[in-house]
């Protein structure tokens, strides 16, 4: 009987390492496996590097990897978006909407979200066919939010942004944009201060001017305006707030508060632009 348990015995510790083992050989298999398959993912086509890349902005030519833009192209819609946005999300149905009828209109479409595989169920609910879909990698601009919608000539160069969750104005502007794609011809590019004649002052707070900012903003939070403003700027100079990270509200009130101030000549850029939609940064796209 000794003898027979003593055989059991050496025979489950031989079962036992044989099962580590092979426990073991399919860990690493597994593994190997996904690196493969990563690797084989992001080799694809030539990717662009965000090293290269500049904010999408009016003017500025855009390359989409596996694309070609020269003249004999149509004109195009660009949406990069995000499911783990809620602005993206709450514009879900808007985008679908303009989606299916820039391409009914001729237009060439792509959408482009960090990773198409695993968010494969989200470009089909946006409606977005196999060879309209990217990865945020495959653009050569970069977006400082999301959602973004750009219109490009057939050449590749942006004639239209908007960015974030739009209000109604907004969208109905969008659809009428998208339902005339024979009028994407020139490039209306928006009127920018020089630095000889305007100054460019964020009103935000210092830790959210020292975040991000323009590069050739200055910045005097709102609250302090009345105090700093007559004696670092000069009243005969226009002034433009940059108010593409505040409310409409806010943005308004700021102007007033200048005027209040002694200048006379102030404007404002980029109103609201940023504050509905949800931050990205340069790296995001990699």
């Amino acid at each position: 009987m000794r003898r027979y348990l003593a055989l059991a015995l050496q025979f489950g510790r031989e079962v036992a390492r044989i099962g580590a083992a092979a426990v073991v050989a399919l860990l690493i298999l597994g593994r190997f496996d996904a690196l493969t398959a990563r690797f084989t993912h992001r080799a694809g086509p030539a990717r662009i590097s965000s090293e290269t890349r500049t904010r999408i902005a009016v003017g500025t030519k855009i390359a989409i990897t596996g694309a070609v833009f020269d003249n004999a192209q149509k004109p195009s819609l660009v949406v990069v978006t995000n499911d783990n946005c809620r602005f993206c999300m709450a514009s879900r149905q808007f985008h679908h909407d303009v989606i299916a009828t820039a391409r009914a209109r001729g237009m060439r479409v792509f959408v482009l979200a960090p990773d198409m595989r695993r968010q494969a169920a989200f470009f089909t609910a946006l409606d977005a066919l196999p060879d309209e879909r990217r990865e945020w990698r495959d653009l050569s601009v970069s977006v400082l939010g999301t959602p973004t919608v750009a219109i490009a000539r057939s050449d590749g160069t942006v004639t239209k942004v908007w960015v974030g969750q739009l209000d109604p104005d907004q969208e109905t502007t969008l659809r009428q944009e998208i339902s005339q794609p024979a009028a994407v011809k020139s490039v209306a590019t928006p009127r920018l201060p020089s630095a000889q004649s305007a100054i460019v002052v964020d009103v935000r707070e210092r830790d959210e001017y020292q975040a991000e900012h323009q590069k050739a903003a200055v910045n005097i939070p709102l609250g302090e305006v009345e105090l700093r403003a007559r004696f670092e700027l000069q009243t005969t100079r226009e002034v433009t707030i940059d108010c593409s990270n505040l409310t409409k509200g806010k943005c308004q009130l700021a102007r007033i508060v200048f005027n209040d101030a002694g200048f006379d000549h102030v404007s404002t850029l980029g109103e609201g632009k940023y504050v509905q939609s949800c931050r990205v940064s340069p790296q995001d796209g990699d």
